[in-house]
């Protein structure tokens, strides 16, 4: 399959892109990943002294970028991909926010909201005690309603509205928190049928020190069409 040089048009899909390639949790391969998806199969990223899987075709570019305090990579992109486009994009900020949370470090604000106040679904951090470390606009609106969450700022624990949600979100969140469980996905009801996807994933190990990123949670509104599963148990 060939894909057509990434025109200007294509900058905000690639912002997207790289915004939920931090919040996968796969460190830079995440980003590789989501470049790739625009761009095509032979994007490939890896610290600089580590080889690159083979490419398809041999005319492609590659570009070095350098994040202050993590190090340096290599960028390969097909060739014909706008190159003045990717210049442009914070591939550097989405390289070290990807590195910095899987290996449970604290990100710049900065670089957290240049990538993740984009994206239109809510994307929150969490600390091993559950309290939020950072929500990009769709999540302060969530928490702001007070339909599904109860008001949060910043270091204060993030809670569901009612008290038999709030028990079924701790028993998800526990041993992603405490014991890196597995990622879990499951559907939260709310009133006038309002529900949310939850998204839940473990960030940095289990020794991270408090203040660090132990867990990415993202929430979803989704139509009351899907409400008949909100009394399924979480995915594993």
């Amino acid at each position: 399959m060939t894909h057509p040089p990434c025109p200007a048009g294509h900058r905000a899909a690639l912002l997207l892109r790289l915004g939920e390639a931090v919040l996968e949790g796969t460190g830079w391969q995440a980003v590789a990943k989501g470049l790739a998806a625009e761009l095509g199969p032979d994007t490939g990223i890896a610290p600089v002294g580590e080889r690159l899987p083979p490419a398809s075709r041999a005319d492609t570019v590659a570009f070095v970028v350098e994040v202050p305090d993590l190090g340096t990579w290599t960028i390969r992109v097909p060739a014909g991909a706008d190159t003045g486009l990717l210049a442009t994009l914070p591939l550097g900020e989405a390289l070290g926010l990807a590195t910095r949370i899987a290996g449970g470090r604290t990100p710049p604000r900065p670089d957290l909201e240049h990538l993740l106040d984009p994206l239109p679904y809510a994307a929150l951090l969490l600390d091993a005690r559950g309290r939020i470390l950072f929500a990009n606009p769709a999540g302060d609106d969530i928490l702001s309603s007070r339909r599904l969450f109860r008001p949060a700022a910043f270091g204060q624990p993030l809670r569901p509205a009612d008290r038999r949600t709030g028990e079924r979100f701790d028993a998800a969140l526990a041993p992603v928190l405490l014991d890196g469980a597995p990622e879990t996905r499951w559907i939260m009801a709310g009133p006038e049928g309002m529900h949310l996807a939850v998204h839940m994933r473990p960030a940095g190990p289990p020794t991270a020190p408090i203040g660090a990123v132990r867990a990415v949670v993202t929430l979803r509104a989704i139509g009351a069409a899907a409400s008949a599963e909100a009394s399924a148990t979480p995915a594993r």
